[in-house]
């Protein structure tokens, strides 16, 4: 049937999906595994670490609610604006409590080389960036448009790969 030719296309474009990104992931791991010192990875590690728990804190129960009520929205646009700059806004604020509180609640932000303010930059802009692709997602999947989801994360993750590449050496702040 129609249904389950469509429901086998968007698993397996998921399952496609997630398979090329962590092939990508693997690749960047061995990027900063040659390109950075060892002190400098874990921090990063470390760091990034602490960035997906801000992200999944910070947007909890939003995807499914995303996933749930979207199509019944009337204005899907508005609905989705919303969703993300409550996300953003809640990711930016624990991101600066994270930053500006003294001893940074064991995050490693000291091991980089740059003042707390460009701390938060960073750590803010990752944050945010992975809200955004955390609400994106259900989204697509809602209105049974995977291949946008598959694109956008293979576009991602090919970016980072670019940046990793022009930050070859750089410290962790890169």
């Amino acid at each position: 049937t129609a249904r389950a030719d469509s429901l086998t296309r968007s698993s397996s474009l998921l399952v496609i999906d997630y398979l090329v990104i962590g092939a990508i992931g693997g690749m960047c791991s061995v990027i900063m595994a040659r390109s950075w010192s060892p002190h400098d990875v874990g921090a990063v590690g470390a760091i990034s670490g602490v960035v997906s728990l801000l992200s999944t804190a910070t947007s909890t129960g939003l995807a499914s609610t995303i996933t749930r009520f979207l199509g019944e929205e009337d204005n899907q646009l508005d609905f989705m604006i919303e969703a993300m700059l409550a996300t953003i806004l809640a990711g930016l604020a624990v991101s600066a409590v994270v930053c500006f509180v003294p001893g940074h609640f064991g995050v490693p932000l000291g091991d980089l080389p740059v003042s707390t303010g460009v701390a938060f930059v960073l750590v803010g802009g990752y944050v945010a960036c992975n809200n955004l692709t955390t609400i994106t997602d259900p989204a697509f999947l809602a209105r049974r448009e995977v291949s946008y989801a598959v694109a956008k994360d293979i576009g991602a993750s090919l970016v980072r790969v670019a940046v990793l590449v022009v930050l070859i050496g750089s410290n962790a702040a890169g």
